[in-house]
């Protein structure tokens, strides 16, 4: 050991350290094992990002995000095509859990994750699916071609096996086609999904009605039976009247998506709060009508989007809120009066009418307060529910889960379900061992800088109101490589090196290869945390050493 003298630089000018003198080594410190100082042990251990946690799908989003921000949307399209084969469907119409969930939004604001799912949806329009190739003994019957039917005929048929969907329309989409109208998702993108889908050899049957009876002949046809026949039954509320003039509301949508317009009349009163009764509101005003909501709650309370409210609003909706229907009548001019009470909340929480009664006359009435199954179908050994049917009515994304949720029960069933080929977010049943939800307090927001969220252009409403155009436009890929930039990449390590170079025993090393992306020296590592607190993205964590 020596003693080091300070020096002055040439100029003469000052120290060129601090103090006077300290202590240098003569010899290096690799005998000097300073691990054994240890009472903490870094472990590099990436977790879940909320977003991902929060989509019903479980996308590795943090995966793709970081790819479309260096400009690999082949590689972001593959990583959401692992869980979801309906990417520009859902980045149009699917509420995004997402979003509301995304940690950014504690620092500045959310991400734009519906825009960016959107952009590389379209950009896989026209890249086919990929088979993998397997020749698997088995054949499977998916009945009803909704969202959740998709689902299932896509997993089932990338793996191999031989799908016949069957759907009793002309043509494929249920929901997606016949309840939602073109102005949130275009046909032609539909079309093409579907396409994408179809061409993994899934065998389309069209115009085929399958009801409890033909049950039994196809599963002596079938090894399995996926049944999602969507909730197409009327559920109308008890008002006394059996006239003609009061319609089911996702009938209505089916029906002017076929070109038969109803004859509804020019007043119509629309009941419900829910995203059917917005879109039979929103379409019916493109078509002239004069349409107003009668709604049991307030509108901040309705179940509908809030971007399918905020639209709606601006386009001019009437909606009487907290009030009730409670009785109709036919007038002599084939119009109907209707009486209106006020809705209140009974200490239990039923809603009932009460107060004044007041009268308007329309010429229908559109009943949009929640759908039911067609029919009853038993499950048994060989016969699994899907979508809104399994479920109750749900998200387009929930549907696309619930199809994929079938698909991997009857592969695993079928014994050629390899649990290592699914994606760590996707989960059967029960939890993963050690998954941890990454919070905002976990991670180091030094390293980012506070930006403004991308908001894509929309049609004035002035405009969107004449025609089915779609509102929302397509974002620039330089403006969705940015937004994916804004992505926190919550839980997913991306070799930023912040550990590596903070540490100041040397111990860290990163690579890019090998199955963990940080490990530790831990002959030296002395557990000062640094590297955990330095990590931008929560993926060390420190535990007691044993």
């Amino acid at each position: 050991m020596e003693i080091l003298e300070s020096k002055y630089n040439e100029e003469n000018k000052g120290l060129l350290h601090d103090i006077r003198e300290f202590p240098i080594s003569r010899k290096d410190t690799s005998g000097n094992q300073t691990g054994t100082w240890r009472t903490l042990l870094p472990v590099f251990q990436e977790g879940v990002a909320p977003c991902s946690e929060a989509c019903p799908a479980h996308i590795h989003i943090p995966g793709y995000m970081g790819l479309v921000c260096e400009g690999k949307l082949t590689e972001a399209l593959n990583i959401i095509r692992r869980e979801n084969p309906l990417p520009a469907v859902c980045g149009r119409v699917c509420p995004h859990f997402c979003e509301e969930s995304c940690n950014r939004g504690e620092f500045d604001e959310q991400v734009n994750i519906r825009t960016v799912e959107r952009f590389i949806g379209d950009y896989g329009l026209d890249i086919p699916l990929k088979k993998e190739i397997n020749k698997i003994r088995g054949k499977v019957a998916v009945v009803g071609s909704g969202p959740a039917g998709l689902s299932a005929a896509y997993f089932l048929a990338r793996k191999g096996v031989v799908v016949d969907l069957y759907e009793r329309e002309a043509k494929a989409g249920g929901l997606l086609r016949y309840g939602i109208p073109e102005y949130r998702l275009p046909r032609d993108v539909l079309d093409r999904e579907i396409e994408n889908i179809f061409a993994l050899g899934v065998n389309f049957l069209k115009e085929r009605d399958i009801g409890p009876e033909e049950l039994p002949s196809l599963t002596k046809e079938y090894d399995f039976i996926f049944f999602s026949p969507g909730l197409w039954a009327r559920n109308i509320p008890q008002w006394g009247y059996s006239g003609k003039a009061i319609f089911n509301g996702l009938n209505i949508l089916k029906k002017i998506y076929k070109g038969a317009i109803p004859s509804l009349g020019h007043r119509v009163a629309v009941v419900g709060g829910g995203n059917t009764a917005m879109d039979v509101t929103r379409v019916l005003m493109r078509l002239g009508k004069e349409v107003t909501i009668v709604y049991r709650r307030t509108l901040a309370e309705a179940p509908a989007f809030a971007d399918e409210i905020k639209e709606g609003m601006e386009e001019g909706i009437q909606i009487l809120e907290r009030k009730l229907i409670t009785r109709i009548e036919d007038r002599i001019d084939s119009s109907l009066m209707i009486e209106i009470q006020d809705a209140v909340k009974e200490r239990g929480g039923k809603i009932v009418p009460d107060g004044e009664k007041t009268h308007r006359v329309v010429d229908s009435v559109v009943a949009a307060v929640g759908q039911a199954p067609e029919m009853g179908i038993e499950k048994d050994d060989k016969v699994f529910f899907g979508g809104d049917f399994e479920t109750g009515e749900g998200t387009v994304v929930h549907a696309v889960a619930s199809g994929k949720r079938g698909a991997f029960t009857i592969l695993g069933k079928m014994g050629v379900l390899n649990r290592d080929e699914t994606d760590k977010y996707f989960r059967l049943t029960g939890e993963l061992a050690n998954r941890r939800i990454i919070n905002y307090d976990e991670l180091n927001t030094f390293y980012f800088r506070k930006e403004k969220r991308l908001e894509p252009k929309r049609l004035g409403a002035g405009k969107r109101v004449k025609d089915f155009l779609e509102i929302v436009a397509q974002a620039s890929q330089n403006a969705v490589m940015a937004e994916s930039g804004r992505c926190l990449s919550c839980g997913t390590c991306n070799l930023c090196g912040a550990c590596w170079y903070f540490c100041p025993d040397a111990s860290v090393v990163v690579s890019e290869t090998g199955p963990r992306k940080v490990t530790f020296d831990l002959d030296f590592c002395k557990g000062c945390a640094i590297c955990s607190v330095s990590c931008p993205r929560g993926c060390i964590v420190m535990e007691a050493e044993q």
